[in-house]
């Protein structure tokens, strides 16, 4: 599943209360509309459903940038939209609720990759930059400051 951060912080200024589910739901249903394959005769939009076939074991996010570099404001609004949990029925209202956890991030700034996972054995957020890898506390927001 993927969307892009723009409009996922647009959503977030509409419904502030929303899950990060239920953004990523509204982002889709309207990313998810095409032209008429018949535009000369055809002025209507179509829709697009996604649906589910099984539960998958894991569930993958990725949020597209409108820059190479974005700004740390910028990263710090689409940060606060992703909540440590996400109930698959808040995306796709027709599967049971399954709830996921937030286990990792990876993120790619300026020619450089970092990853954030969770260390359930030491309950804390790690960072992995190169060969290094750091505590950074058990917290979501400890991780969004960071970025």
């Amino acid at each position: 599943f993927h969307t892009y951060s723009i409009s996922l912080r647009s959503y977030k200024q509409k419904f502030p209360k929303a899950s990060f589910g239920t953004l990523l739901r509204y982002v889709f249903n309207e990313e998810g509309q095409r032209s008429c394959p018949n535009e000369k005769e055809c002025s209507k939009r179509a829709f697009l459903n996604q649906n589910l076939i099984s539960r998958p074991d894991i569930f993958t996010i990725g949020l597209v940038w409108p820059t190479p570099d974005p700004d740390s404001l910028e990263i710090a609004s689409t940060l606060s939209t992703v909540d440590q949990t996400i109930i698959l029925s808040d995306i796709f209202p027709e599967v049971p609720n399954i709830t996921y956890q937030l286990r990792g991030m990876i993120c790619y700034f300026g020619c450089h990759y970092n990853c954030y996972f969770y260390n359930f054995t030491h309950k804390q957020w790690l960072v992995f930059d190169d060969s290094t890898v750091l505590g950074i506390g058990p917290n979501w927001y400890q991780v969004s400051e960071r970025c």
